[in-house]
């Protein structure tokens, strides 16, 4: 599957080096313009430089929590789309990550191909 035109600028936030890999792998692959922070605060660095079209978060950052990034960024922009990824799934986990406007909750492991669909 690709992206359509114009390439879409995706933000992977995610403490996991292959984690971060394989998204950009994948998402590059499709066609998307993709970068990466291992961090809560290389995520802020990271949106000040540039606004993505997406945003894959991971919940839990050895800085802070992705929720915190999750409002922050929704409050700058209530449209921008934001999957939340986390190895910790649980159902209250997903229904609040929608509570705070998620997009999307997404358990790892999790397939590659699904989620560039």
């Amino acid at each position: 599957m690709r992206f359509p035109d114009p390439a879409p600028h995706v933000l992977v936030v995610d403490d996991e080096r292959m984690i971060r890999w394989s998204l950009r792998a994948g998402l590059e692959e499709a066609g998307a313009i993709v970068e990466e922070a291992a961090s809560l605060a290389e995520a802020r660095r990271r949106l000040e430089e540039a606004w993505p079209d997406l945003v894959l978060l991971d919940m839990r950052l050895p800085d802070g929590s992705g929720s915190e990034l999750l409002s922050e960024a929704l409050a700058q922009d209530p449209e921008l789309p934001i999957l939340m990824i986390t190895a910790y799934g649980s159902l209250e986990g997903a229904v609040q990550a929608m509570r705070d406007g998620a997009q999307d909750y997404i358990a790892k492991p999790f397939e590659l191909d699904e989620l560039v669909h």
